[in-house]
């Protein structure tokens, strides 16, 4: 158990992405904006039709969206997997974003829901929990909220 020496607190602006990129989206649609959506794996064939074909010189702006697909997609090595570990915990009594020591934050979400999450493992591309960093993470928010219920 790492003894917390320290944290920021700080009300923002905060924006539930799960609400704004469906707002964000129809406004972008309304626009005449079109959206390429792929939800399976890419065959050799259909990568090279999507980098040679559906990317032409004359857009404006390009958006990629794709990812870590885009180390395979566009050929694109600077594209590293980054690990990320949250639970979300019934917390509506936590109304600010909190940066903890080592490594923990809060985000509040407008239904009482607070993500809570805390580790950034350059290179791992593990979908799985793993225990100890969820423990980690729960335990350092009780350092700061005592009252805080994991549990839920």
């Amino acid at each position: 158990n790492t003894k917390l020496n320290y944290y920021v607190h700080t009300r923002l602006p905060h924006m539930d992405m799960s609400i704004f990129m469906k707002f964000l989206t129809a406004l972008v649609a309304s626009k005449g904006v079109k959206f390429l959506k792929l939800n399976k794996k890419l065959e050799n064939f259909e990568i090279e039709v999507l980098q040679c074909k559906l990317i032409p010189e004359k857009f404006d702006v390009y958006i990629n969206c794709t990812g870590l697909g885009s180390r395979q997609l566009f050929n694109d090595t600077n594209m590293v997997p980054l690990r990320g570990q949250v639970c979300h915990v019934h917390a509506p009594s936590i109304q600010a974003f909190y940066n903890l020591e080592p490594n923990v934050y809060l985000i509040p979400r407008l239904n009482g829901i607070c993500i809570v999450g805390g580790v950034f493992d350059e290179n791992n591309s593990s979908l799985q929990v793993d225990p100890e960093v969820k423990k980690r993470i729960l335990d350092g928010a009780k350092q700061v909220f005592p009252d805080f219920d994991a549990s839920a």
